[in-house]
């Protein structure tokens, strides 16, 4: 008798964003569809589109039920016969990821299949016509626990600077509390800590880039102080600090307009 297969399946950024593949998977092979959101979330916030599409309900899992208990729902699923499913948006294995839950799987004798998502740090890099050969360490900026902020962030865009790397900031979320970080928020973390090293790495920079991608991608681009008054209105929200550009790079950002205080939507 063949075994179940667990298919670990990225959403996309949105619904819009679903592959063929994801979808032909979710509405054909799934006997079980689970999905998380603590990992990433959709702007649009809508699981039920999908479920639309594919005819099939959702249930959504919890950070405890995927860490706490170690993905056991998934395995009982699996000892079920059930050809088992779990989503999330974006790209499943690109940030936080659930490769102890893919490896409890394998080492149960169960098939298992990796059907990637589009994820939002390749499209908030290209989005802001930044070449990928230039990406310096990717960080996620965080809330401040027990009043402290974690140093991490600063550290790496440094590091990333010196080395004239661009940087792509991940902002902290908490789906369970409702918590998102902003593009102002970050900026201010990012100052803040700027002066507890007595630096000039991030406040001398003149251009910094806000993406929020949703149907379409929002993109805002210039000094500090214009995206703390303006960021993007919906979430999740990428923080880009571009290094010294290359010529291509600051040709496609000056023609639209993000050299110079702007939001626009591409």
């Amino acid at each position: 008798m063949r075994k179940p297969t667990f298919y670990l399946i990225g959403l996309g950024p949105t619904p819009k964003h679903l592959t063929s593949q994801a979808l032909e998977i979710l509405s054909e092979e799934c006997e079980i569809f689970f999905y998380e959101e603590y990992t990433s979330i959709s702007p649009e916030e809508n699981i039920l589109e999908i479920e639309k599409l594919i005819g099939r309900k959702a249930i959504r899992l919890t950070r405890r039920d995927l860490e706490d208990l170690s993905g056991e729902i998934i395995l009982k699923s699996l000892r079920e016969g059930k050809n088992t499913c779990l989503a999330s948006w974006g790209d499943p294995l690109i940030a936080t990821t659930h490769i102890s839950i893919v490896s409890r799987v394998i080492r149960e004798g169960y098939r298992y299949r990796y059907i990637p998502g589009i994820n939002s740090v390749s499209v908030a890099l290209a989005a802001s016509g930044l070449m990928i050969y230039r990406l310096g360490k990717i960080a996620t900026i965080t809330f401040s626990r027990d009043n402290i902020l974690s140093e991490y962030p600063y550290l790496i865009l440094r590091e990333n600077l010196a080395r004239n790397l661009h940087t792509v900031f991940l902002l902290d979320i908490d789906t369970e509390k409702n918590v998102f970080m902003s593009v102002r928020e970050a900026i201010e973390i990012l100052l803040t800590l700027e002066e507890k090293f007595k630096g000039r790495v991030f406040s001398s920079r003149n251009l910094v880039l806000a993406v929020s991608i949703g149907s379409d991608i929002l993109l805002c681009g210039g000094e500090a102080n214009y995206l703390i008054m303006n960021p993007p209105n919906r979430y999740p929200q990428i923080l880009v600090v571009p290094a010294e550009l290359y010529f291509t790079e600051e040709e496609y950002l000056r023609e639209l307009g993000l050299l110079n205080n702007k939001c626009v939507n591409i």
